[in-house]
């Protein structure tokens, strides 16, 4: 199983942030070893994805639903 951190994507906090969720990274292991005992845990954080232009990261923020008023 996976799941996304709260703190994804901290060099766009100041325009957008991924709200909480039910499964988040920090919640995750205990939820999960709640129903099937045991987890093992393998964090890691890696630059994924390449925003190459101004297209690009808006591109991505649009995918997000951030308005568009915010440049």
């Amino acid at each position: 199983m996976t799941t996304t951190s709260r703190h994804d994507s901290t060099e766009l906090a100041h325009v957008w942030q991924l709200p909480p969720s039910s499964f988040d990274a920090e919640d995750a292991p205990r939820l999960v070893a709640s129903v099937l005992g045991q987890v093992q845990v393998e964090r890691w954080d890696a630059p994924l994805v390449r925003l190459p232009d101004r297209d690009a990261v808006r591109d991505y923020l649009i995918a997000r639903f951030v308005g568009l008023q915010r440049r």
